[in-house]
């Protein structure tokens, strides 16, 4: 374990180098912000662009629809632009249709009992946690000890939660004897923290993200 450790935290410092080797991409992410290394590996690979002014936008909130892009890419996912229509409110005309309706086909996501998507809705801390469960997999045979105060383990989000709490993906804004907050919005800098993390996680097959390599 100890050995494992050492290489996710060589692997971490080697790209901290690299990315403090230049300038970073995005004005308004600096080199002070602490989620700046997850989110150059993930612009340098193509999962997460910034916006026309070229800011990132780092505190601005996640909808279903960015979400779930950013995810399927982020698994290096190629999907065909023709996929057939899955819900009234994604039409095949956005971008964002191929990434919905191919998670839908996987059994990934599902709409609202209205039949609809809402493409628009902001997510949340737990949804985007089991979003990425779905998008990756995520099994549960292990079970965890719970350390939020807040967090209801025996609801629904329960299981990815713990799996997060237990592979090390939480920013580590989220320390243990404090409050989660389970329905606070998701920020865009957040979202890539927990995908750099889950991705070093599977990469260097590591039982979980040393919080201390960073």
């Amino acid at each position: 374990m100890f050995k494992k450790a050492l290489i996710l935290s060589i692997a971490v410092t080697m790209l901290e180098a690299a990315v403090f080797a230049n300038q970073p991409s995005f004005p308004d992410v600096d080199e002070t912000h602490p989620y700046l290394t997850a989110i150059e590996y993930l612009k340098t690979n193509n999962v997460i662009q910034g916006y026309a002014d070229g800011s990132f936008g780092p505190t601005k909130t996640v909808n279903r629809a960015e979400l779930f892009k950013i995810l399927i890419e982020g698994q290096g996912i190629f999907i065909p632009e023709a996929q057939e229509a899955c819900f009234p409110d994604v039409p095949n005309d956005k971008w964002f249709s191929k990434y919905i309706c191919y998670g839908k086909k996987k059994g990934w996501l599902q709409g609202y009992p209205d039949g609809l998507f809402h493409p628009e809705k902001t997510v949340n801390k737990v949804e985007a946690l089991k979003m990425m469960g779905k998008v990756q997999g995520w099994t549960f045979e292990e079970a965890v000890g719970s350390k939020f105060k807040d967090a209801d383990y025996n609801d629904w989000y329960g299981p990815y939660l713990q799996y997060a709490e237990m592979k090390g993906l939480l920013p580590e804004g989220d320390k243990e004897g404090i409050f989660f907050s389970p329905g606070a919005e998701m920020s865009r800098a957040a979202i890539s923290e927990n995908i750099f993390r889950s991705v070093a996680v599977r990469q260097l097959k590591v039982e979980k993200f040393d919080n201390q390599a960073k």
